[in-house]
């Protein structure tokens, strides 16, 4: 698992996290599929300090859209985590802010390149960022980033601000220097990004590159 959760974790290997899931779905039941994987995830979530309630489990790569969990539950397990005799493991194996795996080219030449490690998701209209950030101070906080149902590209900038905002914080930091160095990231021209959200195709035409969940009422 030491040598998998780097090839998992890095690039974002969705194939992987799916047959890693059923395999704790074997090792818990006897049987690989996806009821038991659910099972073996709700079980294990209990021993973090999560509360389950609003926790909704489809499948192990986080690709479906029945998958729901908030960033406060995120931010749960994360703290919780971090007692567990596999954290350092795990934490080592996050993708690194302008280092490597799916950060590699993101908050490059700000307080959050190299201090942050955090698992990056995203399907069209949902993007996520959750992970540790190394503060001003030498603190490792705590951070969970869900955003659903934009009609932009990519909302990837407004995560890479919040991630730089909670790097640059320190004790004495104050607000206006926090928002400076996190307006250093390049911001789309939301002027554009409008003009794009508003071309939508007639209805019955299914655009090329989007999801059929994205555009209705096509027939997915």
């Amino acid at each position: 698992m030491s040598d998998l959760v780097v090839d998992i974790l890095k690039p974002s290997n969705a194939s992987m996290a799916e047959a890693l899931f059923k395999t704790l779905g074997h090792e818990a039941t006897g049987k690989g599929t996806f009821a038991s994987g659910k099972a073996a995830v709700y079980a294990a979530l209990d021993g973090y300090g999560v509360d389950n309630g609003p926790v909704r489990i489809a499948d192990g790569s986080g690709i479906s859209r029945h998958n729901m969990l908030t960033a406060g539950t995120i931010a749960d397990l994360l703290v919780g985590a971090e007692d567990a005799p596999w954290f350092d493991t795990w934490h080592d194996a996050l993708p690194v802010a302008c280092e490597d795996g799916t950060l590699a080219g993101r908050m490059c030449g700000t307080p959050a390149a190299g201090n942050v490690r955090a698992k990056t998701g995203s399907m069209t209209s949902v993007s996520a960022l959750s992970g540790y950030a190394t503060d001003a101070d030498g603190r490792e906080l705590v951070f969970s980033i869900v955003l659903n149902d934009f009609l932009y590209s990519s909302v990837k900038d407004i995560e890479d601000k919040i991630a730089t905002a909670v790097a640059a914080h320190a004790a004495d930091t104050t607000e206006a220097e926090i928002g400076t160095l996190a307006s250093e990231i390049d911001t789309p021209d939301l002027e554009a990004l409008e003009a794009e959200a508003d071309e939508l195709p007639a209805a019955g035409e299914m655009p090329a590159g989007l999801e059929c969940s994205w555009y209705e009422p096509s027939t997915c």
